[in-house]
């Protein structure tokens, strides 16, 4: 079924290219779901960090599921109980949350979840904060924690309850002390909360722990500010922010601190052109997609070329640390590998997030080390060449103890477990490539010599 869908070549529409020479360039467009059915005003855009899939709401009532390449794989309609989706998240787990809106079905304002199946599980009804009653939930984030934020239509407040639907608390940013109505909320991999005002033209940005950090944006229709701005997302590679404005028919980049640095798009119906855009996401590669709603597409923008030293900030470690890290390393234990060979688990770019890739090979690790208990075992982690020695050190170090912390979660004492970074040291590949640098970026294993 899969080789079937993915055999199904998608086909853009091909217009007017973007005359100008801006720095988020065109590279496709998503028009059609996977029966070849042409996209109607798609409203949301989300690109999902797991298996880095790409979901869409359209004004059919649907949610189309597109792989990385922009394969549509499913579509989830009635029949599957979506109804009225507004937005979604998915979580760590794959599970799918689903804002709805009421229907002649079902009367009432939910969030629905689904399993990584795409199976309906149960529903979440809102309650226990003021306003509940008329709260209609619009766009979705999950954090760290696994905690829901919700904003509401033209509500004064991002909600927050915990997995299982219960209220916690509620992000209320004020002017001039009076609430101001949210439209949208978005979570980054640090956990930073971005919070989006089309009221109010603004930006409001929150710490994993919910606390107030800044705030920009400046109401107007030039360069440089917003009208009706709709959403925003982020770039994690780099922390640069994209907000798609409805009126203006542009996405405006700022960088981490919340500085302007440009716009495209433009009111128009070509390629890299929008007509009331409503939504925008940024994948793991960093392409920007964009709800395109009149014009019935997804766009996809790569966004800009990265500085090496803006995207590998020097990261503040303590001195005692990075002595430590050193340390480690020269005093690395004598080792053998004959006994047995695991595979490398290899990590994204600049990440020292477990991949799903690497969960089977860890689980295989834990299970070997569960059947030979007196065993030890050696982590190594390593680096590509780009950043500091310093630097990735550093990452070396998180990425070895990630891995230990996966295994110690599986049950293997931490006694049993030893790290090292090697950095960019010792790389498998030398070559100034893409594909070399993703050898480079790994966690090696090898057997401690028997009696160390």
């Amino acid at each position: 079924m899969l080789i079937a869908l993915c055999s199904t070549l998608f086909a853009p529409h091909k217009l007017n290219a973007q005359p100008r020479d801006i720095p988020a360039k065109y590279l496709d467009s998503i028009t059609e779901d996977e029966e070849g059915g042409k996209l109607s005003w798609p409203s949301f855009v989300f690109t999902e960090p797991v298996r880095n899939e790409v979901y869409v709401i359209d004004s059919k009532a649907r949610i189309i599921i597109y792989t990385s390449d922009f394969y549509p794989l499913f579509t989830l309609s009635k029949r599957n109980g979506v109804e009225s989706p507004q937005g979604l998240t998915v979580d760590k787990e794959g599970n799918l949350y689903v804002a709805q809106s009421p229907t002649k079905d079902n009367p009432r304002n939910r969030i629905s979840v689904f399993n990584a199946c795409l199976k309906w599980e149960r529903d979440i009804y809102l309650k226990g904060f003021e306003g509940s009653d008329s709260f209609a939930p619009y766009r979705l984030a999950i954090d760290k924690r696994e905690n829901i934020y919700a904003s509401g239509y033209n509500f004064y407040g991002v909600i927050i309850l915990n997995n299982q639907g219960q209220f916690l608390e509620m992000i209320s940013p004020e002017k001039e002390g009076k609430k101001v109505k949210l439209a949208d909320v978005t979570i980054d991999k640090t956990g930073r909360i971005y919070v989006t005002s089309e009221e109010e033209s603004r930006i409001y940005i929150y710490d994993e722990n919910r606390k107030f950090l800044f705030e920009f944006g400046e109401k107007g229709g030039s360069s440089g500010k917003l009208s009706r701005p709709q959403a925003l997302g982020v770039d994690n590679r780099n922390g640069m922010m994209y907000v798609v404005d409805y009126m203006r028919h542009t996405v405006s980049a700022y960088d981490k601190d919340g500085k302007y640095l440009f716009e495209f798009g433009g009111l128009g119906w070509g390629e890299g052109w929008f007509q009331h855009p409503k939504d925008i996401a940024v994948d793991h590669m960093g392409r920007v997609l964009v709800a395109d709603t009149f014009n019935d597409r997804i766009e996809v923008f790569q966004s800009p070329e990265v500085k090496p030293e803006e995207e590998i900030p020097e990261e503040e470690i303590t001195e005692e640390r990075l002595v430590e890290i050193e340390k480690e390393e020269v005093e690395a234990p004598i080792y053998i590998e004959e006994k047995i060979v695991f595979e490398d688990i290899h990590f994204d770019f600049d990440m020292y997030d477990i991949r799903p890739d690497a969960k089977p090979l860890l689980q295989e690790v834990a299970a070997w080390l569960r059947k030979n208990t007196f065993a030890k075992i050696l982590i190594e982690g390593h680096c590509d060449e780009r950043g500091t020695n310093q630097y990735n050190l550093a990452l070396g170090d998180r990425r070895a103890k990630a891995t230990k912390d996966y295994l110690t979660s599986h049950g293997i004492i931490s006694d049993r477990i030893e790290m090292v970074s090697y950095g960019e040291e010792k790389p498998l590949c030398t070559e100034k490539t893409e594909e070399c640098w993703a050898k480079n970026r790994r966690v090696h294993f090898v057997i401690l010599k028997e009696g160390k």
